[in-house]
Order: structure tokens, then C-alpha cells, then sequence
């Protein structure tokens, strides 16, 4: 049960940077690969809508304070305090669990709820390890609210379905509205849930309006979801051909 959602995070390949003793690299080798970079995977339980682009969010604003080669170089001490940063991962995150916990906490991080964050104050946790093969498949989650992918060393993002569009033509009122395996932003994402015209928004919110019109419960909800995106103006959304550069395994990528 719940809102089952992915969260795929880029970062330079801690195998690249953590002191690690020989025996333990080639564990890691296989559940990150031996590149550059690497994708992490989280699982949430209960993340959709507009608390999707929270856990977003988050990430972006953090990775934001750093520049691109302070996220790729150990050279110098840049990066010190960054879980995803060369030399952090080198002298103060030197465990994949330390690593994976504090990219989960700045995700996870709440400063304080409103109305429309309520729906995600759930955490994710990082699945990388048991979840076998999934760093490098992103289909391969218990998923039905679709997937956030984060590129971290470049500042990019998207939202995703991954799970086909239904047979008819009705509106799921989720990310399965969406064109599926394409990346899209923020607005889009939670246009899907919400709805922004009498014709796609979801039922339940004018059934359940007390003493509001249609045209006002919509003006609410336009008004709500443009706050949740707003944050996102200034970071670029990932492109087909960025995808199947970060997910160079995946056959379906490939079709597109």
C-alpha cells in the first residue's frame, strides 16, 4: 500500500573517492559500477503530488551551494562538509551508509509543514544495496506514483511515469497522465495530480470544497502548485539523451 515513489540521485562514484580496504571494492563496484559518476536509488512509501517536488527540491538548493568541480575533484579541501563531494566522501563520509543517510536527511528535511507538504513527511531511504540492480534500472521499483531522478554534479532534474498510461482515456489523476519514460518538470508533474482546468482537475477536490465554486477550487489549486514549483525556475529539467547517458544500461532508453 501507500504512494510508492523512487528518487535516483547523481553523484561522483564514491568507489572513486572513499578510502575503501581491497576487499571492500568490489561489492561496491557492483552495486554503483566503476564510473565516474554514480546513480543512488531511494524509496518512499508515501510521496506524490507536491511533496515530490519537496524531496526535490531539497537536493537542488543543497547541491546548488557548490560548484560542479568541488562535486567531481578531490583536489584541494572544497567539499569538506558534502556527503557527495570528493573530498567529503574521502575525509568525513568515508561509509556508503554515512554517505546514503545524509543524502536521505537533506531530502528528508522539513524546516516546517503547511497544508499541501502533508502528504509527504514520510522519509525515503536508500535501497541501492538490497534492491539489486535498481542504481542502474529505474523501472525496477515497487513504484506507482512515478520516479524523481536528481543530477546532482550538474544541478538538473525531472519527474517521470514509468508505469505506461491506462487503456482508456479516463484521467488517473496521477503521474500516470503523463507521457511515459519522458521527463518532465515540476509544473507538469503536479498538474497531473491537481488538475488546472475544469476538464483535468481531479473530482474529489471540488466535491470535497466547502462553499467554493469550481472556478475557485481550480484558481486554489493553480495558486498552490505554481508555490510548490516556484523553487524550481532556475534548474533545468534532464533532456532523453541526459537519461540515457545515466542510465546507459536500460534497453528501454534506447527505444525512445
Amino acid at each position: 500500500m501507500g504512494q510508492r515513489h523512487q528518487i535516483f540521485v547523481k553523484i561522483a562514484n564514491p568507489v572513486k573517492h572513499m578510502q575503501l580496504q581491497p576487499k571492500e571494492k568490489p561489492a561496491l563496484i557492483k552495486e554503483l559500477g566503476n564510473k565516474d559518476y554514480a546513480i543512488l536509488a531511494y524509496h518512499n512509501q508515501w510521496l506524490y503530488g507536491r511533496s515530490a517536488l519537496l524531496n526535490c527540491l531539497n537536493l537542488l538548493l543543497f547541491g546548488s551551494q557548490f560548484k560542479k568541480e568541488e562535486k567531481t575533484s578531490n583536489k584541494g579541501f572544497a567539499g569538506y562538509d558534502c556527503p557527495f563531494a570528493p573530498k567529503g566522501m574521502e575525509q568525513k563520509f568515508s561509509s556508503m551508509e554515512l554517505i546514503t543517510n545524509a543524502i536521505g536527511f537533506i531530502m528528508n528535511f522539513r524546516a516546517k509543514n503547511t497544508d499541501w507538504l502533508s502528504a509527504g513527511i514520510g522519509g525515503s531511504w536508500y535501497i541501492g544495496k538490497e534492491d539489486e540492480g535498481i542504481n542502474f534500472d529505474f523501472t525496477r521499483g515497487d513504484n506507482n506514483d512515478g520516479i524523481t531522478i536528481v543530477d546532482l554534479i550538474e544541478n538538473k532534474y525531472c519527474f517521470m511515469n514509468i508505469n505506461g498510461n491506462y487503456e482508456n482515456e479516463d484521467l488517473a489523476y496521477s503521474a500516470s497522465d503523463l507521457p511515459n519514460l519522458k521527463p518532465v518538470g515540476a509544473a507538469d508533474y503536479v498538474k497531473a495530480y491537481y488538475g488546472e482546468t475544469l476538464e483535468t482537475v481531479n473530482p474529489y477536490y471540488i466535491e470535497h470544497a466547502k462553499g467554493k465554486t469550481p472556478k475557485q477550487v481550480i484558481a486554489d489549486i493553480v495558486k498552490v502548485n505554481k508555490k510548490a514549483s516556484k523553487g524550481f525556475e532556475k534548474f533545468e529539467v534532464l533532456t532523453p539523451a541526459e537519461l540515457k547517458v545515466m542510465f546507459s544500461e536500460m534497453k528501454e532508453l534506447k527505444k525512445g
